[in-house]
């Protein structure tokens, strides 16, 4: 910044171009501090966003993938999409709201499992046996449903 000295004395006196500059100086500061607060609600957010979308329960999805079976297991929320699990054995298990886009649950038993609010666009689930699962607000566009078990042992779709 400039100062301008007057006579030999060290009392400084500022120029226009440096006191303009003083006025920009605490909008820079003030961003400066913005952006650890806006990190920080990010940070939490997306903390927050995987708890609730189930991504506490690792233990559950590496059992699920290793064993092929996790019988009366809460997979609440959980994105499982895409995921490859045909024949396994998901009997009582609780997958509400859990999103199951695009995955491949062919010859899966999901007996007596908790499908409600699920989505399972684009999933397969021929030849599935769905005796006695709950299915309310499932989403179920485009689900391959050919020859899933559904009441009675009755396939839903030939």
């Amino acid at each position: 910044m400039e100062r301008v000295y007057v006579g030999d004395t060290e009392d400084a006196v500022w120029t226009e171009e440096a006191l303009l500059s003083l006025h920009e100086r605490p909008a820079l500061k003030r961003n400066h501090v913005l952006f650890p607060v806006v990190l920080g609600i990010v940070i939490v957010f997306a903390l927050a966003t995987s708890l609730w979308y189930g991504f506490d329960r690792p233990e559950a999805v590496g059992k699920l993938l290793a064993a092929r079976s996790c019988e009366g297991c809460n997979f609440s929320r959980v994105n499982l999409s895409g995921a490859s699990l045909s024949g396994v054995k998901l009997s009582r298990a609780i997958l509400k709201g859990a999103d199951l886009s695009v995955a491949n649950f062919s010859h899966a038993d999901l007996r007596n499992a908790d499908l409600s609010g699920a989505s399972l666009y684009r999933a397969n689930l021929s030849g599935a046996d769905l005796r006695g699962a709950a299915v309310t607000g499932a989403h179920l566009l485009f689900t391959n449903l050919s020859g899933a078990i559904w009441v009675d042992g009755r396939p839903l779709v030939k």
